[in-house]
C-alpha cells in the first residue's frame, strides 16, 4: 500500500444527495466529489455510514477524462483488478461493503490536478410507526479509539476522526405524495421545501458532522405491487397493534455514563427522562442506573410522582469500563424492561450491545445526540424483543416520549402468517421475538397477485388480523430489486450476482477512468478524515437554528403536567422575542420558586450550573458573561464556545452546552431571518392558562386603578361645588 499522505492533501472535498421517497420506497444517490490539490498523484479511501437496512444497488464514477458504470463483481477479482489498474496508473473506483453498516470507496490514481466524483445508489424501506415514518440518514463515522470494528476493518479502512476536517453537504429530494396530506419536517436542518405537481421538493445544506432526520407525518405508505416483466413484489406495512389493555410499565433505565454523552448530551437525556416519568401512572415503576467503570445507581425503584431530580441532575463522568459491561450488577427487578441510553459512540455501548443478548429482559435503546451510531444498537434492540428510538438535539420530546411508550406496552411478536391470493416464490417476514415495531412484510411473485391479503398476527396469546386489496401493478425494476434486497444477507453468491445486490463476497468495479503521465510517481495514499461529530463529548459545532421545528400534529395529544416552576421558565428571550419553550416535566420538590432563582429545568435546558449567592460574581447585563440569575444566584457562565442564545433554539443549546438569557441580563440581539417560517408551536393547556390569568390579573389592576382614579376625580368636583 502507498504511504499515507498528510490531512492537508486530503482529496474529499463535499456530499450530494438526490433521490426520491415514494411510499415505503426510497432510493438516494450519494454523489462524492474529490480534487487532488497536491502535486502528485494520489488514491483516496472514504469509509461512510450508510442508512439503516439500505441496500447498495449501483455505482458510478467519473475523472474529467471518462467515465463509467460499475459493474458488480467477485470481491476477490475486483481487488486484484483494482491494484493491477491502480499500478498501471489507470484511474479506477472500487466499492466494497464493510462490517456494521459501512460502505467503503477506493479511487486511483488520481493526477494533480484533477478531480473525480463516484456517485453511490442505495435503497431502503421505511418503517412507518403508527402515522409517522422517520428517514436517517448518518454523514458521519466516530466510532471511539480502539473500537472492535477497528478489527474487523482493514487498515485502509479504518476510520478516524480529525478536527480540522470539514465537508460541505447538499441534498434535494423529491417526496411523491400519493393521498395529499403528508407533513415533512427536520429536526436536524433547516428546510427549503417548495411545492411539485407529485408532491415536494426538499433542500437543506449542511455538514457531515451530524445525521439528516427527515420526519413525515400523516405518512401511510400503503400495499404496493411492483413488477419488473418477469417477476412481481409486494410490499405491505405490518398492521399495528391494537393494545385492549394497557399493561403496568416496569422499567430500569440504564444511562451510558462513560463520558461520550457528558454535557448538552446528558441534559437532553434528563430531560427526556423527567418527561417520560411524567406520563406514567401509579401502576408503573421506574428505576435507573449509572453505567461506567462501575454501577452507580441512580434512582432506586419507585412508583412514578416521588423525587424525579437525580434523573434531571445526573453526570457522566464514571469513564470506560477496562472489561466488558458490568450488566450483572445493575440489580434489574425480574420481569423489569432494560432502557440503554447512549448514543454509542462510547466502548461501553459497543460492549454493552455485545452482551444484551445474554440478559433475560427486554431491551430498547434511546439513543441521543446529532449522530448515534444506530446500526449496532437496534441489532442489539431487535434481538431481546425491543425497539431502538432516536432523539435529536432538536427532536419534540413529547413525540419521542409518545414512540417509547407505544413501543413499551406493545407485546413481544409472536408469530406472522400471511395468507395470499397465490404461493409467493419468497417472502420476509418480521421475526418472532422481535418488536415487530414498524416493519414490513415483502413477498416475491412469477406473476403479478390480485385480490386481497390476509395478515395474521399473535401477541402474547392474542391474535389480531387485517385484510388488505392488492392494488394495481407498477412496473418499476428498481423497485422490484430494492424489495427484494432485504434477501441479500442470507442469500448465496450467485444470488446477490444476478439481482445486483452488494453482499459479502461482491463489489462494485469500475475502470478504465483515465491515464496518469508515464513520469508520474506511485500514489500516495489518503484515507479521508471524518469531521468530529457534533455534540460529542462536549466537542463539535451545532450549526444556528433560526427557527423552532413544528411540533407534530399529535403533539397535543399528550397531557402536560404543568407546575408553577416550569411555567414561569417557559418563556425565554432570545433575539428579541419570546421562544415557547416546552415544559420538561414536574419541577422536583426541593426547587426554589422560579421568581427567586432558575429553576432546574431551565437550568438542564440551558447548560447552565446553579451557583449559591456569592459564588460568582454576577456579570454586567449585556456582556459575554452569560445570565445573572434573579435572588442572589448566578448561572455561571457557558464555555467559549457556546453560540450566542439567539441563533440557536432552547433544544440545540441544550446540547451544545449553552444558556438561555432572561430579558433582563442581556440586550436581545438581531436575529437573522429563517429561511423556512416555522408553523406555531403548541404549549401545554397549563400554560395558556398561566398566561390568562396574568392577563385577566393585568386588566383587573388595570380597571381598578381606573376606578380609583375616577372616585377622586368625583369626590374634588363634589368637594369644590359644595364650598
Amino acid at each position: 500500500m502507498p504511504a499515507e499522505a498528510p490531512d492537508a492533501a486530503t482529496a474529499f472535498e463535499r456530499l450530494d444527495v438526490t433521490g426520491t421517497i415514494d411510499g415505503a420506497f426510497v432510493v438516494l444517490d450519494l454523489t462524492q466529489s474529490y480534487r487532488n490539490a497536491s502535486s502528485a498523484p494520489v488514491e483516496a479511501a472514504y469509509t461512510f455510514p450508510l442508512p439503516v437496512g439500505a441496500a447498495v444497488l449501483g455505482a458510478w464514477a467519473e475523472t474529467g477524462e471518462a467515465g463509467a458504470e460499475a459493474a458488480l463483481v467477485d470481491a476477490t477479482h475486483a481487488e486484484a483488478a483494482y491494484e493491477a489498474r491502480l499500478a498501471d496508473g489507470r484511474a479506477t473506483a472500487l466499492v466494497e461493503r464493510l462490517d456494521d453498516g459501512l460502505c467503503g470507496v477506493s479511487l486511483g490514481p488520481l493526477a494533480p490536478g484533477g478531480r473525480a466524483r463516484v456517485r453511490v445508489r442505495v435503497g431502503l424501506l421505511l418503517e412507518t410507526r403508527l402515522d409517522e415514518a422517520r428517514l436517517v440518514l448518518p454523514t458521519v463515522v466516530a466510532r471511539p479509539q480502539g473500537s472492535r470494528l477497528d478489527a474487523k476493518l482493514a487498515p485502509h479502512a479504518r476510520p478516524r476522526a480529525s478536527f480540522t476536517a470539514e465537508y460541505p453537504l447538499g441534498l434535494n429530494l423529491e417526496l411523491v405524495d400519493r393521498s395529499g396530506g403528508v407533513e415533512i419536517s427536520s429536526p436536524s436542518h433547516d428546510l427549503v421545501v417548495t411545492r411539485t405537481a407529485s408532491g415536494r421538493q426538499v433542500a437543506l445544506t449542511g455538514a457531515l458532522d451530524r445525521d439528516v432526520v427527515l420526519v413525515l407525518e400523516r405518512f401511510e405508505p400503503g400495499v404496493r405491487l411492483v413488477s419488473d416483466g418477469t417477476a412481481a413484489a409486494v410490499v405491505a406495512p405490518l398492521p399495528a397493534w391494537i393494545c385492549t389493555a394497557r399493561a403496568a410499565i416496569d422499567l430500569h433505565v440504564v444511562i451510558d455514563a462513560s463520558g461520550s454523552i457528558a454535557g448538552g448530551g446528558a441534559q437532553s437525556a434528563g430531560a427526556f427522562l423527567v418527561a417520560f416519568a411524567g406520563e406514567l401512572d401509579r401502576n408503573d415503576h421506574l428505576a435507573a442506573t449509572r453505567l461506567g467503570r462501575s454501577a452507580a445507581p441512580l434512582l432506586a425503584r419507585r412508583r412514578p410522582g416521588r423525587d424525579l431530580a437525580p434523573l434531571a441532575g445526573f453526570r457522566a463522568d464514571l469513564g470506560d469500563p477496562p472489561g466488558g459491561a458490568p450488566l450483572d450488577s445493575l440489580g434489574v427487578a425480574p420481569g423489569a424492561d432494560l432502557l440503554f441510553v447512549t448514543d454509542g459512540r462510547s466502548r461501553l455501548a459497543e460492549r454493552f450491545a455485545e452482551a444484551a443478548s445474554g440478559v433475560g429482559h427486554r431491551l430498547f435503546v434511546l439513543g441521543l445526540g446529532a449522530a448515534p451510531d444506530a446500526e449496532p444498537l437496534r441489532r442489539a434492540a431487535g434481538s431481546r424483543g425491543g425497539a431502538y428510538v432516536g432523539f435529536t438535539p432538536a427532536d419534540l420530546i413529547e413525540s419521542a416520549v409518545r414512540e417509547l411508550l407505544v413501543a413499551l406496552v406493545t407485546p413481544t411478536l409472536g408469530t406472522v402468517e400471511v395468507v395470499w391470493p397465490c404461493a409467493p416464490t419468497w417472502e420476509i417476514l418480521p421475526k418472532s421475538g422481535g418488536a415487530g415495531f414498524g416493519d414490513n412484510i415483502v413477498a416475491g411473485f412469477e406473476q403479478p397477485p390480485s385480490g386481497q391479503v390476509e395478515i395474521r398476527v399473535r401477541r402474547a396469546g392474542e391474535s389480531q388480523s387485517a385484510t388488505l386489496a392488492l392494488p394495481a401493478c407498477e412496473y418499476n425494476p428498481l423497485y422490484v430489486r430494492l424489495a427484494s434486497a432485504g434477501r441479500a444477507p442470507g442469500a448465496t453468491h450467485e444470488w446477490a450476482l444476478r439481482n445486483q445486490h452488494l453482499a459479502d463476497g461482491t463489489a462494485w468495479l469500475a475502470g478504465d477512468l483515465g491515464q496518469t503521465r508515464p513520469d508520474d510517481a506511485a500514489p500516495s495514499f489518503q484515507q479521508t478524515p471524518q469531521m468530529i461529530a457534533a455534540g460529542v463529548r462536549g466537542v463539535g459545532r451545532l450549526a444556528p437554528a433560526s427557527f423552532l421545528p413544528r411540533p407534530p400534529r399529535h403533539a397535543a395529544r399528550i397531557r402536560r403536567r404543568e407546575s408553577a416552576a416550569a411555567i414561569a421558565a417557559i418563556i425565554v428571550a432570545a433575539g428579541g422575542g419570546a421562544w415557547l419553550m416546552r415544559d420538561l416535566g414536574p419541577a422536583p420538590p426541593s426547587a426554589p420558586p422560579a421568581a427567586s432563582r432558575p429553576s432546574p429545568h431551565q437550568l438542564a435546558a440551558s447548560g447552565g450550573e446553579l451557583a449559591p449567592p456569592g459564588a460568582a460574581s454576577p456579570p454586567a447585563a449585556g456582556g459575554e458573561g452569560g445570565a445573572v440569575a434573579p435572588g442572589g444566584g448566578a448561572a455561571l457562565p457557558p464555555t467559549a464556545s457556546s453560540p450566542p442564545p439567539a441563533q440557536h433554539s432552547p433544544l440545540r443549546l441544550a446540547d451544545a452546552g449553552g444558556e438561555i438569557v432572561p430579558p433582563a441580563a442581556a440586550s436581545a440581539p438581531t436575529r437573522a431571518a429563517a429561511p423556512n417560517p416555522p408553523g406555531p408551536t403548541k404549549v401545554g393547556l397549563g400554560v395558556w392558562i398561566a398566561c390568562l390569568a396574568a392577563g385577566v390579573a393585568a386588566v383587573g389592576l388595570g380597571l381598578l386603578a381606573l376606578s380609583r382614579g375616577l372616585g377622586a376625580r368625583a369626590r374634588r368636583r363634589g368637594g369644590g361645588s359644595g364650598t
